[in-house]
C-alpha cells in the first residue's frame, strides 16, 4: 500500500511518519513545504510542496493508496483572530488536495486528524 503525509515535518506527523517506517509499509511519501533543516526518515520519499499548489497536489497525491493530512497552520486558539486567512492557510490546501484527488480519478483513504481544540487548555475569555 502506498501511504503519504501531508504535514510531515509536523509534531504528530514526524511521529507517525517514523511508525510507519518501522512497520516495514510498501512506500511511505512525505509532503513538506520545506527541506531545510529537516532529517526525512530513511525509506520515506520526501515530496517538497505546496498544497496552495494544485500540481503539487496532484503530484503528491499520485499513487497513494492512504494519505494522512495533518497540514494545518493555525491552532483553535488563533484561527479566530483573522477567520480569512485561517481559511486560506487551512481550508484551500485541503480543498485543493481533495480537488487533484477528484482530478486524479483516485480514491486513497483519508484521515484527517484534528485535535479540534481538545488538548489546549481552556480560557475564560474565549466562547467555543
Amino acid at each position: 500500500m502506498s501511504t503519504g503525509i501531508a504535514g510531515a515535518r509536523g509534531l504528530i506527523g514526524s511521529y507517525l511518519a517514523r511508525y510507519i517506517i518501522a512497520q516495514k509499509p510498501d512506500s511511505l511519501r512525505l509532503l513538506v513545504r520545506n527541506t531545510a533543516d529537516y532529517e526525512s526518515p530513511e525509506g520515506a520519499e520526501v515530496f517538497c510542496g505546496d498544497l496552495l499548489s494544485r500540481t503539487d497536489c496532484e503530484r503528491f497525491a499520485a499513487g497513494l493508496k492512504l494519505i494522512y493530512y495533518l497540514a494545518h497552520v493555525n491552532t483553535p486558539v488563533n484561527s479566530d483572530l483573522d477567520l480569512p486567512n485561517d481559511a486560506l492557510v487551512n481550508l484551500v490546501p485541503l480543498l485543493n488536495l481533495l480537488d487533484a484527488i477528484e482530478r486524479l480519478g483516485t480514491r486513497p483513504h483519508i484521515v484527517y486528524f484534528s485535535s479540534g481544540g481538545a488538548v489546549y487548555s481552556p480560557s475564560q475569555n474565549r466562547i467555543p
